[in-house]
């Protein structure tokens, strides 16, 4: 709804703070595919939690949703 310069002026008007300082000007590559790295650790990890397709149905068929 709003574009995300919006978000960060309100942010920093709260007084939150970056970890990285915008006026530092090493390179982030490093951190990035770092991150990256560690997205991708995380993803393969909530993956493997998932159930089967198969077994979710079968699941969902014989108890049905959870109702919210």
């Amino acid at each position: 709804m709003f574009p995300a310069a919006s978000y960060q002026y309100v942010l920093y008007g709260m007084g939150f703070r970056t970890e990285v300082d915008p006026n530092d000007n090493e390179p982030t590559e490093d951190l990035a595919q770092q991150q990256a790295g560690e997205n991708a650790a995380m993803t393969r990890k909530l993956r493997a939690q998932l159930p089967r397709n198969r077994d979710l149905l079968r699941k969902i068929q014989e108890y049905g949703l959870q109702p919210i």
